[in-house]
């Protein structure tokens, strides 16, 4: 919606925005891309952008005027309004980059653009004479408004989807044509070239000798300064009575208009002007170089002139290529430099070879998936996790009882009849593949003296025994937990 307490021109660019957004090419750019139904479109294009961004950059840049200061609010806003030319064409530029944008989204883009730069040029860029007003900014009248438009037959432009009414027309149509239909500032082309106020002026220069001429004011071109802003200015070509030429820049062209008295006002948003190229149904699309039209020029072939008009990539290309013919390479901005490149590569990419390549990638990338996946469904457990060999497994008893007659023991009294037993935990038991003869000997020994039970233990024997028991759980222990360790790895 409107923002009333906004600057003027923030306020004509929501108007172009909401305007835009209502007609039904903008149906598909509203919204952010779904990835989901656009494979492979954020790897593609580097800067997305859709109406809805749009707009809630330009009320974030509405809030954020109001709290700076006075002093630089003006290039703020110029700012604001180059950034929002930028951001729209972006939209447009995006769905031709996209491969699989479809020849549907690739006209809504083209009739957006069109759509857009009309309204952005009449209702923000022009010269304030002719900017209609914030209240007749409504797309659905006329584009000279008039009290009669409202019961007349409205002709809607098939160039920049315009409405003209019937009767205004100079001359009048008393009926509907058979075919496309152009208006009349689509037929003669409108970009600020045309629509400058300086033009046809007249000025007093001295020539040099101390004489002052008359100078008129013919045209005027863009040109990209040399300082650090690198932002474009107006230069206007001025001719006097004995046909001499000279060339000035806007500064100076409007201050020998203020010494005669003719105040113009000062041109806003310069930066987007020079990059608005207005609109118009012929081949060139604003670009005035008095070039000779493509249909009438005899070193072009008619099927040549069929393609130039039919299609807007080979017709974009011929224009930015063209260009060249006219502004030396050094000279060109980064913007037209950009546009040709893409074109270029909308150029490539809709070649024959290129599109057997992408099917040829496409197909390859689809047979590795389809093998990738039959590998991964015959993988078994097995494959991960081997199984382990029965024979490296001992089974052995859980518990291992050591009698001792207790009859043997010196100084102390029997205490039960029966035999007590020392049970040894079977964990603490370790697998020894080679035992020194000497240990199997006293092994021996203790087993016969305790069977026989006529061997006497010493006291000490036995804490030492104990002692060495012990010793021998901990290291069985020990080596268990290192065992355990190595099968769970």
């Amino acid at each position: 919606g409107d923002i009333p307490t906004a600057p003027d021109l923030m306020r004509r660019c929501l108007a172009v925005l909401r305007t835009v957004s209502q007609t039904n090419a903008a149906e598909p750019f509203i919204y952010p891309v779904d990835p989901q139904t656009n494979p492979g479109y954020y790897e593609t294009i580097l800067q997305p952008m859709c109406m809805r961004e749009v707009g809630k950059r330009l009320i974030k840049a509405s809030k954020t005027w109001s709290m700076i200061d006075d002093k630089t609010a003006g290039d703020y806003v110029d700012n604001v309004v180059t950034e929002f030319g930028r951001q729209i064409r972006v939209i447009a530029q995006n769905c031709s980059c996209y491969p699989n944008a479809g020849a549907t989204v690739l006209a809504a883009g083209d009739e957006l653009l069109r759509i857009f730069e009309r309204l952005f040029l009449d209702w923000v860029l022009a010269p304030s004479n002719l900017l209609p007003s914030l209240e007749n900014l409504d797309d659905d009248k006329c584009v000279e408004y008039h009290e009669s438009d409202e019961d007349s037959l409205v002709l809607l432009c098939d160039g920049c989807e315009g409405k003209y009414n019937m009767g205004r027309l100079d001359p009048p149509l008393q009926e509907v044509p058979k075919g496309d239909w152009f208006c009349p500032r689509c037929l003669n082309g409108r970009c600020w070239r045309t629509l400058d106020p300086r033009i046809g002026k007249q000025i007093e220069q001295d020539w040099g000798n101390g004489e002052k001429e008359l100078w008129t004011v013919e045209c005027s071109h863009f040109v990209y300064q040399q300082d650090s802003s690198h932002k474009p200015t107006l230069i206007y070509d001025l001719r006097n009575r004995s046909e001499h030429k000279k060339n000035l820049n806007i500064m100076e062209l409007d201050k020998a208009l203020n010494k005669r008295g003719e105040k113009i006002d000062p041109v806003c948003c310069i930066e987007a002007v020079a990059e608005s190229p207005g609109y118009s149904c012929g081949a060139n699309q604003g670009l005035h170089e008095n070039l000779v039209p493509v249909p009438s020029n005899p070193n072009i072939s008619d099927s040549a002139a069929q393609a130039f008009v039919s299609s807007s990539v080979f017709k974009d290309t011929a224009v930015s290529s063209s260009t060249f013919m006219l502004i030396n390479p050094e000279d060109q901005c980064a913007s037209e430099w950009s546009r040709l490149l893409t074109l270029l590569v909308m150029k490539c990419a809709s070649s024959e070879m290129m599109g057997s390549l992408a099917s040829k990638l496409e197909g390859d990338a689809a047979e590795k998936m389809k093998s990738l996946r039959n590998e991964t469904a015959r993988l078994d457990i097995q494959d991960i996790l081997p199984l382990t060999n029965c024979d490296d497994i001992h089974e052995i008893p859980k518990q291992a009882a050591l009698p001792i007659n207790e009859e043997n023991y010196e100084g102390k009294e029997k205490t039960s009849s029966d035999a007590m037993a020392v049970v040894v935990d079977a964990n603490a038991i370790e697998v020894v593949k080679d035992v020194n003869v000497d240990e199997k000997k006293k092994i021996a020994n203790l087993t016969s003296d305790i069977s026989n039970g006529g061997s006497v233990i010493k006291p000490d024997s036995i804490v030492s025994e104990e002692m060495t028991l012990r010793e021998e759980k901990i290291i069985a222990l020990e080596e268990r937990e290192k065992r355990q360790k190595v099968r769970e790895e």
